[in-house]
């Protein structure tokens, strides 16, 4: 589809490929899951909770679902239901190291920004590695067909 997108004429891309996708057909799960994870490099949080809000209600049982859920939540302060959503996929899948890193990472993120001050936590948030881990992330989803 579209592949890992480095650039924002790529990830504008992205997301026109996975817009006429979910046109064609509105169920496609993988198509609300890779389209939440170009949002989210994009840095659209509200169309990535959208995308992956949909996702998870069209596949409640899959674990990439909840996962790219977990990551828009996290991404929007949300930690506490990023939370709920990383461990629900892995109940799903428990034998998939990735969720497993995904939790800890978000557990020690919640436990640092206790201790910040709110204008870091919210420059914390937007830390262009924390968003490169991400396309990182997304990129490798799309490209093991999850």
């Amino acid at each position: 589809m579209a592949g890992c997108f480095s650039r924002k004429e790529e990830i504008d891309s992205a997301i026109r490929q996975f817009q006429a996708a979910l046109k064609l057909k509105p169920d496609f799960v993988q198509a609300h899951v890779n389209f939440a994870n170009a949002l989210i490099r994009k840095g659209d949080l509200s169309g990535a909770l959208r995308e992956s809000q949909e996702a998870t209600r069209l596949a409640p049982n899959d674990s990439e679902t909840h996962r790219t859920l977990g990551r828009a939540l996290d991404f929007s302060g949300d930690r506490d239901q990023a939370i709920r959503e990383f461990r629900r996929a892995i109940e799903l899948e428990p034998q998939r190291p990735e969720l497993h890193d995904d939790l800890g990472t978000v557990l020690a993120r919640k436990k640092t920004h206790k201790r910040q001050q709110p204008n870091s936590l919210k420059l914390s948030a937007y830390n262009p590695l924390s968003r490169k881990r991400i396309c990182t992330l997304a990129c490798c989803s799309i490209n093991n067909g999850h």
